[in-house]
């Protein structure tokens, strides 16, 4: 048996299953409704590797095993699925999504049989099945395919994208990717490749990061989040590493000149540390955000100064003209308009716009049943275009 494989099993599910759950509580979007069955997949494969690292014939590790890859067989697909709806693309790709379906329902069939998986072999203490199912190898080839195709989206609409939405796309492409590196590692030992699979770790760390960006921020700032994360991660494991190589470096030493109660100095400097670690992680956290942040500052900053400025301005227009240029260059966004409301007329019209081209910032009629201001008003906070095209889709209205 191997009890670190289980351990990290244990926590994979455990976690992914948490989320799971916040997910379940959130507002319904399709994209978080994705991410959950992803999530939920990802927690299966933990609970059959918890039960790999602790089966102690092949017989059961192959029950195992084919319990965990239920999971596997289906993260690839939502993985794929959810790219090309961050995206925006998912209609664009029916045919594809289609495909990773049916492919992922016929894996799942032949899991139940010795055509997917038939053996295993003892390695790192444990049995670890081997790829000598006929179709065993086939699946791993479409589960890199569609792996690899996700993130060739995520590319490309990278390239293609601007302004905010360039750099979520950024994040969530690099977060994946390091999940998916680590994640992957599984798949060696199946091939005769003798690399402990230790990816169940990264897995754990990027479900964790992308679905708090989705649920707190919609990836907007994830950014903050892999800072929070990795500050935390850098400074308690400093924190709680210390007390712990104190004790087991030291102990005959301070054996010798403390008697029987030495365990109470690691024991006293891991409680003294407890006590300062939330103020370090505090002043670091504020170091990270200040050096994460420094371009958003400089944007504040900016619109600071036309602050300033709006008591000097002889006309609205002026006013109007002014506001969308300075939120375009300093901003970041690909374009700015500014409507009014006519309540003669009961509609909005547009003011003033800038950026991109005449095609892409055309002028959008709006009126008091447009669903973009009934989302406004059920809105308290940012949004982005695919929730305003995901919920008009979702009422029929296009506009």
């Amino acid at each position: 048996m191997n009890y670190l494989f289980s351990l990290l099993g244990l926590i994979l599910s455990t976690t992914c299953l948490f989320l799971v759950f916040l997910l379940l509580i959130s507002r319904k979007t399709k994209l978080r409704l994705i991410w959950l069955f992803f999530n939920l997949a990802v927690a299966i494969w933990g609970v059959g590797s918890f039960l790999i690292g602790r089966a102690t014939t092949p017989s059961s590790a192959i029950i195992a095993a084919r319990l965990g890859h239920i999971g596997v067989i289906f993260i690839s697909v939502f993985f794929y699925h959810t790219a090309v709806t961050f995206c925006e693309i998912e209609k664009k790709r029916k045919v594809i999504i289609i495909f990773a379906y049916l492919q992922g329902l016929f894996f799942l069939i032949l899991n139940a049989t010795p055509l997917f998986i038939s053996e295993t072999r003892m390695i790192f203490d444990m049995y670890l099945n081997r790829a000598t199912g006929l179709f065993y190898p086939l699946f791993v080839v479409f589960w890199t395919f569609l792996v690899f195709w996700g993130h060739g989206e995520l590319f490309l609409s990278y390239r293609k994208g601007s302004g905010v939405k360039k750099n979520q796309i950024l994040y969530f492409f690099l977060g994946t990717l390091v999940g998916f590196s680590g994640g992957t590692t599984n798949f060696l030992p199946a091939f005769e490749i003798d690399i402990f699979p230790f990816g169940n770790l990264t897995i754990v760390i990027y479900c964790i990061i992308v679905t708090y960006a989705i649920l707190k921020y919609r990836l907007m700032d994830i950014r903050l989040a892999i800072a929070r994360v990795s500050v935390f991660l850098a400074v308690y494991l400093v924190l709680l590493t210390v007390p712990l190589m104190v004790g087991l470096m030291g102990q005959e030493y301070f054996a010798r000149h403390l008697g029987s109660k030495w365990w109470f100095l690691p024991f006293g400097i891991g409680i003294a540390f407890a006590g300062i670690g939330p103020s370090v992680y505090s002043n670091m956290k504020e170091k990270a955000e200040w050096v994460l942040f420094s371009k958003n500052k400089k944007y504040q900053e900016a619109l600071k100064n036309f602050s300033n400025e709006l008591l000097f301005f002889s006309s609205f227009r002026e006013l109007s003209s002014r506001l969308v240029r300075v939120v375009t260059d300093n901003v970041g966004v690909g374009c700015a308009q500014i409507y009014l409301r006519e309540d003669k007329r009961d509609r909005y019209f547009l003011v003033d716009k800038y950026g991109w081209n005449k095609e892409r910032a055309q002028e959008v009629k709006l009126d008091e049943k447009h669903p973009l201001l009934h989302f406004l008003k059920s809105e308290e906070g940012p949004f982005l275009r695919w929730e305003v095209t995901e919920k008009s889709e979702s009422s029929g209205d296009s506009r």
